[in-house]
């Protein structure tokens, strides 16, 4: 069986690269990810191999004429074209067109602070000066996507990424020839991961740029390592992107946007990175290091908050102590020689101790982002370390309701099923491997609850909690009938999770500031794509119903791999719409009211918010749409999701199923670097014919 897989991957592959070579999808994808020339830059092959996956419908379009101001009122535009950024110097970039084909240009990988490495691993990021490196015939080659910051690969239990990854894109519809031209409003992506994976490459904005718009999108390092010292301050992702913001107002007006109306969006852990950026005071212009410049003017967090449960590191000291045990630096309890020594590690060492500690954390029933996600660094602020910038001196809640956050607008919100996405990981990484299956009823219904929310950091002893949540939300469900339970569970889990986090913002945010404008949605849009599948391809099996599931929304924004259909396409211009730059953040926005005729805006009094379905209206109390699946049941629910209990997948078929898949991926690998290898021999071999020939 072993055997026949192997040759079966070999087979397969083999067949898809020969027929990529002979498609011009291949071709187009590859401009993302090749150099135009010369030796190749920084990027590992699996990260080459990845973006050409994901850029293969991206179209380019291979003109050669002469230059223009905006490819979009022109057919002329050339392929590379090239922008004097002042003090860095000449970027080439590419010329790429939009999902409805509006031409656009994309300056790809432009990097915005210095490597990361040797003694700066850790350490809050230093900004990038003087002159672009590895330029080529006197431009920094801007034509294509570099690496992704180092994490956990998705294919293969090795590391992906590298520390030189501090990169941002810029991508936009105009660069004017002048600088007195009329300016775009900004919009700045933060890509999610649950701070410990996700890549900027994969957001590539083919849909946003049909508007008149400069999208920046930014690499930043996952993970935070605070040890409480100038060494390792911690939130050094978060400093990442106030450092790439910064960037944005020194030099975004050479691609032609505009720095006084700069929109930070972002999704999951991108939403909660956001939601930091307006509490946080370093984006205020009173900074000495903004140069009297305000860095966000609009603030959209989806599906994610700076006061979500698992957005802040309650025992930063505890993770940063695992993390150095892990790698064998906690001999003397001295936090400065272990980062010295942290640092001594080779990145893969670093990376599997982060996803140690992770699964550790999942199979005991825990979230699993110690030492990943952001922390309060009120200790380095008590000690007054002159010179260190610190992104979170103190609790969220303590800023807002002191009302020391970025007075700018804010439109948030979130998915209707966000809990099935919890739940999933749930079952996948705590439940399963731990025995209790679909039909362990007695856990189901004696314990099932007290765990998940034990998960979100609340201790139960009297169990008052549990019943509370019973009630709330399985008030009609079997207990101890998973099937039954699973709906409730996910709505459950959504509350936690996500929802209540972002209520509480606005009600505090509102509280604070009265007459800060707070737009609130709610998407439910449901078509039969989702991302949920792929989120669980290990376990297609999985017994949780995606629903309108975390991160849906995002194919309507950007290229993800997505062919929408005409309803889908309506709805991705609707969400274009309503993802509004600055200028259009407006009471009566005349975008916005070619679908609703005023979208309300949130307050204590009246929680209004924006329902998003095939028609948007205004609804009052978000907090109704917690409990979706009360009294609606699983009516958006495939096949096997039904009352009656199916026969559960063995454990020891589910082992061979899993030892099939890491055997599969192992050939794949494998046969991939030898097709890669057999192509480049093949290509040498060509070309030393031709040049025979010639002579």
């Amino acid at each position: 069986m072993r055997g026949f897989l192997l040759v079966l991957a070999g087979l397969l592959l083999a067949a898809a690269l020969a027929s990529g070579a002979r498609t011009p999808l291949r071709q187009q994808a590859e401009v993302l990810v090749e150099p135009l020339k010369g030796p190749v830059l920084p990027g590992t092959a699996e990260d080459k191999v990845r973006l050409s996956s994901m850029a293969q419908d991206v179209r380019v379009t291979e003109s050669t004429s002469q230059k223009s101001s905006d490819p979009a009122t022109s057919s002329s535009a050339p392929t590379f074209p090239e922008v004097k950024v002042e003090g860095l110097g000449t970027a080439r970039g590419r010329f790429l067109t939009s999902y409805l084909g509006r031409p656009f240009y994309a300056f790809m990988s432009l990097p915005y602070a210095k490597p990361p490495v040797g003694d700066l691993r850790f350490k809050n990021p230093q900004p990038w000066t003087g002159a672009w490196e590895g330029t080529l015939d006197g431009a920094y080659d801007a034509t294509y996507l570099r690496a992704r910051c180092p994490q956990s690969s998705l294919i293969l239990n090795v590391t992906a990424g590298r520390e030189d990854c501090l990169h941002l894109s810029v991508y936009t519809p105009r660069m004017p020839e002048s600088r007195d031209a009329e300016k775009l409003p900004v919009m700045v992506w933060i890509h999610g991961g649950a701070y410990m994976t996700g890549d900027a490459n994969l957001y590539v904005p083919t849909k946003l740029l049909d508007r008149d718009v400069v999208v920046v999108v930014v690499q930043y390092r996952l993970g935070s390592l605070a040890g409480g010292i100038p060494e390792a301050p911690g939130n050094m992702g978060l400093m990442d992107q106030i450092t790439a913001l910064r960037w944005v107002q020194e030099h975004i007006t050479a691609f032609g946007g505009d720095r006084d109306s700069v929109t930070v969006f972002g999704q999951s852990a991108g939403g909660a990175s956001t939601s930091w950026m307006q509490i946080t005071p370093l984006t205020n212009e009173t900074v000495p290091e903004n140069n009297n410049r305000q860095l966000v003017h609009k603030v959209l967090p989806m599906s994610g908050s700076s006061f979500e449960e698992w957005t802040l590191d309650p025992d930063p000291e505890s993770g940063f102590w695992k993390t150095a045990k892990i790698l064998e630096c906690d001999t003397d309890q001295d936090k400065v020689k272990a980062v010295e020594c942290m640092r001594g590690r080779t990145l893969d060492e670093v990376n599997r101790a982060s996803i140690q500690i992770y699964a550790d954390s999942r199979k005991t029933g825990g979230l699993g982002f110690q030492g990943l996600c952001p922390v309060v660094q009120d200790t380095l602020a008590a000690e007054n370390h002159p010179g260190l910038e610190l992104v979170i001196p103190k609790s969220p809640v303590e800023i807002v309701d002191a009302n020391e956050f970025l007075q700018v607008p804010v439109m948030t919100g979130s998915v209707r099923d966000e809990g099935s996405l919890v739940v999933g990981l749930a079952y996948k990484d705590y439940l399963y491997p731990n025995g209790h299956y679909p039909n362990d009823t007695e856990f189901a219904r004696d314990e099932m609850v007290t765990t998940l929310i034990r998960a979100f950091g609340i201790e139960d002893r009297t169990g008052s909690v549990t019943n509370a949540m019973t009630l709330s939300f399985l008030p009609n469900a079997e207990m101890g009938n998973w099937y039954s339970m699973v709906g409730g569970l996910v709505d459950m889990c959504g509350m936690l999770f996500l929802k209540s986090g972002l209520w509480q913002l606005a009600h505090r945010i509102n509280k604070a500031s009265p007459n800060l404008p707070i737009f609130f949605y709610s998407w439910e849009f449901e078509s039969d794509d989702s991302l949920f599948p792929w989120i669980f391809i290990s376990m297609p099996d999985i017994p949780v119903p995606g629903g309108i599931g975390h991160a849906d929304e995002l194919p309507y924004l950007f290229h993800l791999p997505s062919v929408l259909d005409e309803r889908q396409r309506l709805m991705s211009e609707r969400m274009l719409t309503l993802n509004p730059t600055p200028r259009e953040f407006e009471y009566e926005n005349e975008n916005w009211t070619r679908f609703t005729a005023e979208w309300k805006t949130f307050g204590i009094e009246e929680e209004n918010f924006m329902l998003l379905q095939d028609d948007f209206t205004n609804e009052i109390d978000f907090s109704t749409r917690w409990n979706y699946h009360i009294d609606d049941g699983m009516t958006t629910t495939p096949g096997p999701f039904t009352s009656e209990d199916p026969d559960p997948v063995s454990r020891e078929d589910y082992d061979k199923q899993v030892e099939l898949k890491e055997q599969f991926q192992i050939a794949t690998g494998i046969l991939g670097g030898l097709c890669v290898c057999t192509l480049f021999l093949a290509a040498v071999f060509f070309f030393r014919m031709r040049r025979l020939k010639t002579v």
